[in-house]
């Protein structure tokens, strides 16, 4: 005989799904309306979506029993369809990355639900998936990130308990490099890439939830220490927009707060309408939606909301058709795609989509942007950008950087750089700056400040110690260089070389060498 529980879960979920079938009322009239697209084979919680080309992957999860599920299903915006691939049938809570179109699923649980450290690739175009090399450490929870088409691996829980250590997979040779450990072991946390940085944020550790965050550099693998969170944000979401980190909601919570890496701060902003757990978060031109979720009692929400950072503000949308915690959302094409999820203990296999009323313009990118070296200063100048409302100027030490910004809110269309070391070359990008976000970056333009070299020549007139009056043509380089050792009394070398370029006859050079104690005055005649 059927279980109760199955038969009451299936029934609701018959009943929810019903309910699709009723038009929408339009709820909110000057926003559009989540629309209902094809459904799922299995509804589910706690897993994976990837966006690969156009079309969300679905992978592993639970259902409404708690068995885990081993099927990948793909939906095809472009005809509303779901199709069912080759399974990953070994592994459970695993983490999810794409490279180059390639979905890898790393880690997690084994069948017998122990952490492990096994990894997979999956090929869409040949529908395989294929062992690629384990991880050092078995690990479950922990999060991953993509920097140069490297995946990092940082946290979770394994098999002695919260880790703290780190490692970088590279496809291209199909190798893990064992990387420096955080501070303290965590899982369940939260990480961000910002200006080429790994942030770690919250997440639960040995002495429970954690507000301690902290920044990884890849180009010297070592870990900062960064200001803590002022709230606990548990099972909360974050993202990384215009230069600052965004902590939103959690259990227990409505707070959000912002992290500025510039000045190592954390600044409180306006609360959500209602804090949320559990909750689907993407973000379109420079936006962020919180899509469904948990509110602190456990029940489960439809509603929708968007945050504006440019005006600290929250606007409330149409609400989903059905509530759902522990969904997952992708965005293709400026939609956003909620999917699956949990209701009333049912894993339901719904789609949802929505398309936010006007699709932000972000400025376009600056063009023309031009350094130009001075003494101890660079100078830089760009074209002006229809729409901008200011500029912020970046700068890195390297190529391509990663680039820091050192100016936000400029208001012209020029800047000098006096932070800056002479000999040292420093390359720089622009851009331009809207309440609908960012654009791209501006061409990189580069220069390296030097001091600059006098513009005069001179007589050189040498009175020796013995009365002897020697002269030398020199430009104004030349004499300061003579003047500078002279005021050094010779520190660097007790003789100045002199090179002659007349009457050298048949020598290849002619240096003359004047020793400083023999020196009884010197004049300089400029003309």
């Amino acid at each position: 005989m059927k279980h109760k529980r199955s038969i009451k879960v299936t029934l609701l979920a018959v009943v929810l799904l019903a309910a699709l079938l009723v038009p929408s009322m339009g709820v909110y009239a000057d926003e559009p309306d989540w629309k209902t697209l094809e459904i799922m084979s299995d509804g589910r919680m706690d897993f994976q979506t990837q966006e690969v080309d156009g079309k969300i992957y679905v992978m592993g999860g639970v259902n409404y029993l708690t068995e885990p599920l081993f099927s990948v299903e793909v939906y095809d915006p472009a005809i509303n369809t779901w199709t069912t691939v080759s399974p990953l049938s070994d592994k459970i809570e695993f983490e999810t990355v794409s490279i180059d179109d390639k979905i890898y699923a790393i880690g997690g649980l084994d069948l017998s639900y122990v952490a492990t450290s096994a990894a997979k690739a999956y090929n869409p175009s040949t529908d395989t998936w294929t062992a690629i090399a384990s991880m050092s450490s078995p690990r479950v929870h922990f999060s991953t990130n993509v920097i140069n088409d490297k995946i990092y691996v940082i946290g979770g829980y394994g098999t002695s308990g919260y880790l703290s250590s780190a490692e970088v997979y590279d496809p291209s040779t199909d190798t893990w490099t064992t990387l420096a450990s955080m501070s303290v072991g965590r899982e369940y946390f939260n990480t961000e890439v910002l200006n080429g940085k790994i942030y770690a944020i919250g997440g639960y550790g040995s002495a429970g939830e954690l507000t301690s965050v902290e920044a990884y550099d890849p180009s010297t693998d070592t870990w900062t220490t960064l200001a803590s969170m002022p709230t606990v944000h548990s099972r909360s979401v974050t993202t990384a927009i215009n230069g600052k980190l965004y902590a939103i909601g959690g259990r227990d919570t409505a707070s959000v707060e912002a992290y500025d890496p510039s000045t190592d701060t954390w600044t409180t902003l306006t609360a959500m309408p209602i804090g949320k757990c559990y909750a689907g978060k993407t973000v379109i031109d420079g936006k962020i939606y919180i899509v469904g979720g948990n509110d602190e009692d456990g029940n489960q929400l439809a509603s929708t909301e968007v945050y504006d950072p440019g005006t600290d503000s929250w606007t409330s949308l149409a609400p989903m058709l059905l509530p759902r915690g522990r969904i997952r959302t992708e965005v293709i094409n400026g939609t956003i795609y909620a999917v699956s999820g949990i209701y009333e203990g049912a894993c339901l296999p719904l789609l949802e989509s929505y398309t936010p009323a006007s699709q932000a313009t972000p400025p376009a990118s600056p063009a023309n942007l031009i350094a130009t070296a001075g003494d101890a200063q660079v100078g830089l100048s760009w074209d002006a950008v229809t729409g901008a409302d200011s500029y912020t100027l970046m700068r890195a030490e390297v190529t391509g950087g990663p680039y820091t910004a050192i100016a936000t809110g400029l208001s012209g269309t020029a800047y000098t750089d006096t932070a800056v070391t002479n000999g040292t070359t420093y390359y720089y990008v622009v851009i331009a700056v809207n309440g609908d976000g960012d654009s791209a970056y501006s061409n990189e333009a580069s220069a390296t400040p030097a001091a600059s070299t006098p513009a005069y020549n001179a007589l050189l007139r040498i009175t020796m110690v013995t009365g002897e009056t020697k002269e030398y043509e020199m430009d104004g380089a030349d004499i300061e260089a003579f003047i500078s050792w002279c005021d050094s009394e010779g520190a660097a070398s007790p003789s100045y070389s002199i090179v002659k370029n007349y009457n050298i006859g048949p020598f290849s050079t002619r240096e003359e060498y004047i020793v400083y104690d023999k020196i009884s005055s010197y004049e300089v005649m400029k003309y």
